[in-house]
């Protein structure tokens, strides 16, 4: 997938890492409603409250990976995966993903 530029290499690597993926009003019902899950159950299950209060966010593994990451680095959720993934590394960067991302390296 490619916007602005970069072509995602499907590496994976900024799904390792720790950190927030702050879920948009609609996507917990969207992902819900492509595992075949209540989004109420699906919100309680596979989700927490960011630190503010003010957004959701995906679980993550104790090591920090996504829950959603397979093991051969495939989003599960990929179809409806949230806005915040779809944009990495094209629509924002991050200082700390940037230099594992593969579609960055040359």
């Amino acid at each position: 997938m490619s916007e602005g530029g970069l072509t995602c290499k499907s590496c994976g690597n900024c799904c390792r890492l720790a950190g927030y993926v702050r879920l948009r009003n609609d996507e917990a019902e969207r992902i819900a409603e492509f595992l075949g899950e209540d989004a109420g159950r699906f919100i309680q299950n596979h989700t927490r409250l960011t630190r503010d209060r003010q957004h959701l966010s995906l679980l993550e593994t104790a090591g920090g990976e996504c829950v959603w990451l397979t093991p051969d680095a495939r989003c599960r959720i990929h179809p409806v995966k949230p806005a915040q993934c779809r944009g990495y590394p094209n629509r924002w960067r991050s200082e700390v993903m940037d230099p594992l991302c593969a579609a960055q390296k040359k």
